[in-house]
């Protein structure tokens, strides 16, 4: 920072000399590119000036171009469009990690997946001697469940240099962020903007579910999902083209969404176990194992048996899956690759500040595969055994 000579006696508002000075030190040499400015608060400290006058004068030299502001880096001299859009240096080797995930409404809970997923890239990040601040500023899965501002109240009370998120930020969030000069990594979400992620495969794994009952035999096939997070669109989506491409039109009334109040998984069984025969499913690919073992536990309440009369496939392989009765049918993810691939992710952001910025034109996106295993709760039709 150079020597400011103010005088407020003179006819130049203080805010103006603030900034002719600076940006005549820019362009003498004397402040270089990335080199730090004083803080509005220090700046007016020292020269005992008003924190508005301060603040004024380093917002104009932002709109002029000259300098760069962020709550990650502060306040740091910026002579092209490139630098402004890189990554600030490390400086507080802190990475955030902030939970977006939902179930069910409330915050913050997780699967054991997504569990799994956080300890894993928590643990790739401690290795390195990287520390950790966690933050649950809400879902985008739920109506008003994400606020900007309050994310926004967090990142002004604590410090760190990154952020790994997890789940379904909304983009105006993952903005905020981009702008405020941090880098970010989204894992297990796909948002719309240029934001590295990291996810698993979805499509791959519901296809591979569906085409493991079409082998079987089956061929009236029902699909019982969740209202939310994106995976289950995804998986909607792949279920309904294998069917399609093997020559088996989708039947609407064997698509349900379950949601709060109505329709439970009670009411799914029910309504599909009261269809004619012609049309009743022999198989049922559940969206994930939570939803699978509440099919499991009203089966056998309504005295359906698996997998006599219903096949039952679930999606996520979760620690409770082989408890399920019988055993369920699911695919798993290794769900560290996901946490260690997103942590390994932001950490080459940090390190790496200029790569992928010229000539990206698509955000760097990780799949990790999934893969079937077959267990006790699927069979051939009971016609065909």
């Amino acid at each position: 920072m150079v020597i400011l000579h103010l005088d407020p006696l003179g006819d130049r508002p203080l805010y103006l000399q603030i900034v002719e000075q600076i940006e005549e030190a820019i362009n003498s040499n004397r402040l270089t590119d990335g080199q730090p400015i004083w803080s509005a608060r220090k700046i007016a400290s020292h020269y005992h000036i008003s924190y508005q006058t301060a603040e004024r004068a380093l917002a104009e030299l932002a709109r002029r171009g000259l300098v760069r502001r962020s709550v990650a880096s502060g306040t740091v001299v910026c002579l092209s469009s490139q630098t402004q859009q890189i990554c600030p240096a490390i400086r507080h080797r802190v990475i955030a990690l902030i939970s977006c995930w939902e179930v069910w409404g409330t915050q913050p809970t997780h699967t054991m997946s997504e569990m799994q997923i956080s300890q894993a890239a928590a643990q790739r990040l401690a290795s390195d001697l990287w520390g950790l601040i966690w933050a649950y500023p809400g879902s985008g899965d739920i109506k008003k469940g994400f606020s900007v501002a309050e994310l926004a109240k967090w990142c002004h009370r604590v410090k760190f240099d990154g952020a790994l998120v997890f789940g379904h930020m909304p983009e105006r969030g993952l903005e905020w962020l981009h702008h405020q000069g941090y880098p970010v990594v989204v894992v297990d979400a796909e948002p719309i903007g240029p934001f590295p992620r990291v996810v698993h495969d979805n499509y791959g794994g519901m296809k591979a579910a569906v085409e493991h009952l079409l082998e079987l035999g089956h061929t009236k096939i029902a699909f019982l999902r969740g209202d939310r997070p994106y995976h289950y669109s995804v998986r909607q989506k792949a279920y309904e083209d294998t069917l399609l491409q093997a020559g088996i039109q989708p039947d609407p009334e064997l698509i349900i969404s379950i949601r709060r109040p109505k329709p439970r998984v009670a009411d799914a069984i029910k309504f599909w176990f009261s269809l004619p025969d012609s049309r009743r499913p022999t198989a049922l690919a559940a969206g994930s194992d939570i939803i699978a073992a509440f099919v499991a536990q009203e089966a056998q309440k309504q005295g359906i048996r698996i997998p006599h009369d219903l096949s039952l496939t679930g999606y996520d392989d979760e620690p409770f899956a082989v408890a399920v009765h019988p055993p369920l049918t699911t695919l798993h993810v290794s769900w560290a690759d996901m946490g260690i691939a997103g942590a390994n992710l932001l950490l080459e952001r940090l390190q790496n500040p200029y790569l992928h910025q010229e000539g990206e034109t698509e955000p760097t996106r990780i799949v990790v595969p999934s893969q079937l295993v077959v267990r006790e709760s699927t069979a051939p039709p009971a016609s065909k055994t």
